[in-house]
């Protein structure tokens, strides 16, 4: 099962793109990186919560007293948790952050998932692995994607 672990794209942003462009707000389909499956977003405060609430969880950051923000250097800051990621509370639909290696991989063995190895998670993270290009649509409309490679018309 590919449950939503992962993504390039932040929930913010992608809500604003797909306010903008209405046809971006699909669901993001699961992507398959060589032999393993990489969900196409993050878990979020609500699915964690589910998660830390049906195994009794208090992560570190809780019983800490704060998760670290990295300002020139780590520093704790009080009640950051992955509830209240800032401070303040979060909403359901954001990404849970504030967890640690241990926390994220038995929440990805609850829901039936694993981690992705170090190898596989530089794989993922820095090796281009398309054979073609991907096409986009919106709706049934073509959508020009100019890349990287393609000289200027």
């Amino acid at each position: 099962m590919i449950h939503s672990r992962l993504t390039i794209v932040t929930a913010s942003l992608a809500a604003a793109i797909a306010n903008a462009v209405p046809c971006f707000a699909q669901r993001p389909e699961p992507v398959r990186i060589g032999g393993i499956g990489i969900d196409a977003t993050e878990v979020t405060i609500g699915e964690f919560r589910a998660f830390a609430r049906a195994t009794s969880l208090r992560t570190a950051a809780e019983r800490e007293g704060g998760g670290f923000e990295y300002t020139g250097g780590w520093t704790r800051r009080q009640g950051w948790t992955y509830e209240r990621p800032q401070g303040e509370p979060g909403q359901d639909s954001e990404p849970a952050v504030h967890v640690t290696w241990a926390e994220a991989d038995a929440f990805c063995r609850h829901v039936g998932g694993r981690l992705p190895t170090l190898a596989e998670w530089r794989s993922a993270a820095y090796t281009e692995q398309l054979t073609d290009r991907p096409t986009a649509t919106c709706g049934d409309r073509p959508i020009n994607i100019r890349w990287a490679t393609t000289p200027p018309a």
